[in-house]
């Protein structure tokens, strides 16, 4: 269903905040879309390993395999930010926000829904620090 106005600035809020984190995350490990390879660091071969594990690999990956999934992430998001930023550009915005990531994503239904279902989850996981937060005082 439709949200009403008000829940609309809240979704707006959280997805805001969930892209402004995911940036922060890539900001280390972004390549140039275009520019020469570089020795990356290698920032998310923990958690590679780990989503790698979930969906079925073995416990231990190849350190090879781990390696080229993340280069492959990153050369994902890099092209992701960087059509978003141009988008952005279009409309006479320094940053993209997540309308951007909409934009670019649009006529890709499984991403449309992976991010709307990853920004509900965003905001559930902030409600219960709220409400956490609320019951400390």
């Amino acid at each position: 269903g439709e949200e009403g106005e008000s829940g609309e600035g809240k979704a707006e809020a959280g997805e805001v905040g969930a892209l402004e984190s995911a940036v922060g995350a890539m900001d280390a490990a972004v390549v140039s879309a275009t520019g020469p390879k570089r020795n990356l660091p290698r920032h998310f071969t923990q958690e590679l390993r780990n989503m790698m594990y979930g969906f079925g690999d073995v416990e231990s990956p190849d350190s090879q395999t781990v390696a080229l999934m993340q280069e492959m992430m990153i050369e994902f998001v890099t092209a992701l930010l960087t059509q978003a930023t141009q988008a952005a550009h279009s409309r006479r915005r320094d940053k993209p926000d997540v309308t951007d990531i909409k934009f670019v994503i649009r006529k890709d239904l499984r991403k449309v829904m992976r991010l709307k279902y990853l920004i509900g989850k965003n905001q559930e996981v902030k409600n219960a620090k709220s409400m956490i937060n609320i019951d400390k005082m």
